[in-house]
């Protein structure tokens, strides 16, 4: 007896198709049988990808404005969406390979949809008619998204990236805002319940993107992880954030907060870093490739952390400036650069961290091959690493350590000959800077692994070219194991 595909259990069918990577090809695949399209579907919508294309706003705009009606009109293909990703591209074309109804969608039936929607979600007549008049303008694009993102009530992920001929977030912050205080439409319908992880994103590099993105979405319940890049303050602004001054320590269930390319103010991470109840892992790239813009030095972050020292577990505070950029005012005060023990974080496990935080910049700008020769350490940096460090502490990374990968050698040395009675649970050591740098000192690497091996420590170097480009250092990924999103 021969088989067809009908007899495959659905169960099994169900595997196959969620092991198929390309939503055009999810897409054809619906389009074979009605019996596929109904297996298909949940996997097509589940991420949807869209990309607002620079030189071809009318296309996107009209994409957008029928994807969010068929949504709209759909709510049982609203129900599948998990993931929703918003951004912008140079390329041809966009990502959504949802359904073709889609492209066969009436343009006077879309604009029905739409006015009835806003009018359903509008406090007044003066904000309908505001409404309208953006969601016909192709540069408002978020006029339409803050009409889509609170229907879907499974939504897990969301991905937003602004910039200056991208997406403005002001009706999305509106609505997430209502949507955190339960007023209309949220009073009856709530909105966002699902939602886990958040991104926002800029490419704009010297001030970037207000925090208050990032506060809206923090009263969510369930909320775990929120990552911001290139999030800063308002030039002149002083204090706390407005947005950020509404949450009341202790008051979000955020376990994961990662702020890269970060030029924020010392006034609004501190307020930030007390509103999660138990922070499990926090990451923090000082720049923007603009160091000098950023006013939160080291002692600031390691004081405003003190709240979170019970649960945190992972912490990764590093600065992004390219070689020969200018520093900040607070640099040349070692009192400032210089960060502070973290003995008292008791949960600590994985600290990955500049080295110049740690040894401050006196003792850390001994050039390679330029170290004491007797092998004294006059500044006592050996000593005071050993002081700083957590007895949990399982993997101690240390990054930007070319300017003093001798002298960072050596202490490490002292340290892996001190583990029993200071760090006696360490594993992992990693070090990072440039090939040059490794290269002058690769006969000092092997001989400290070797010791650490002889002491149950792993150690890794990590090198890049500085000459390849201005961004020399090594290109990180999301996430404490540069795996996530």
């Amino acid at each position: 007896m021969r088989l067809s595909i009908s007899h495959v259990p659905p169960e099994i069918l169900s595997c196959i198709i969620a092991n198929i990577g390309s939503s055009l090809e999810l897409r054809n695949l619906a389009l074979c049988s009605r019996g596929f399209y109904e297996c298909v579907v949940p996997y097509l919508y589940e991420h949807v990808v869209f990309q607002n294309v620079y030189y071809d706003c009318n296309h996107s705009d009209r994409r957008l404005r029928k994807l969010a009606t068929l949504l709209l009109q759909r709510p049982d293909l609203a129900r599948h969406v998990r993931r929703w990703t918003f951004h912008s591209s140079r390329r041809n074309g966009v990502r959504d390979h949802q359904a073709d109804e889609i492209n066969d969608m009436d343009n006077v039936r879309v604009s029905q949809v739409l006015m009835t929607a806003i009018k359903a979600s509008s406090h007044s007549e003066e904000e309908e008619m505001k409404w309208l008049n953006d969601a016909r303008c192709t540069r408002r694009r978020d006029a339409i998204l803050a009409l889509v993102l609170p229907i879907l009530v499974k939504l897990q992920r969301l991905d937003l990236q602004t910039m200056p001929r991208g997406l403005d977030l002001d009706y999305v912050e509106r609505m997430m805002r209502r949507a955190g205080h339960g007023e209309k439409p949220f009073d009856v319908n709530p909105a966002f319940q699902a939602l886990t992880k958040l991104m926002y994103s800029s490419t704009k590099r010297k001030c970037g993107i207000d925090p208050k993105y990032l506060a809206l979405s923090m009263p969510f319940p369930s909320i775990h992880a929120i990552y911001g890049h290139c999030l800063g303050s308002p030039f002149g602004s002083a204090g706390v954030s407005a947005s950020l001054g509404v949450l009341a320590p202790a008051s979000s269930t955020l376990k994961h907060l990662e702020l890269r390319d970060c030029t924020m103010k010392k006034a609004n991470i501190t307020h930030l870093l007390r509103v999660p109840m138990a922070l499990n892992t926090f990451i923090l790239d000082l720049g923007s490739s603009h160091l000098s813009y950023c006013e939160v030095n080291p002692r600031d972050i390691r004081n405003a952390l003190k709240p979170q020292e019970h649960c945190l577990e992972h912490l990764w505070l590093n600065y992004n400036e390219p070689r020969g950029g200018d520093f900040p005012r607070w640099w040349d005060n070692e009192s400032n650069a210089l960060m502070g023990s973290f003995s008292s974080f008791k949960s600590l496990q994985v600290l990955q961290i500049a080295a110049i935080f740690l040894f401050g910049k006196e003792n850390f700008h001994f050039r390679c091959g330029k170290s004491d020769a007797a092998g004294q350490d006059p500044n006592g940096s050996s000593a005071r690493l050993t002081d700083l460090l957590p007895n949990s502490l399982l993997t101690l990374h240390l990054s930007r350590c070319e300017d003093g990968f001798s002298g960072t050698l050596q202490s490490l040395e002292n340290l892996i000959l001190r583990k029993e009675s200071s760090i006696p649970e360490l594993k992992n050591l990693v070090l990072e800077g440039t090939n040059r740098s490794v290269e002058v000192c690769r006969k000092n690497i092997q001989r400290l692994g070797g010791i650490a091996e002889s002491h149950g420590i792993s150690l890794s170097v990590r090198w890049c070219n500085p000459l390849i480009s201005s961004r020399e250092w090594v290109n990180h990924e999301w996430g404490m194991d540069e795996s996530i999103w």
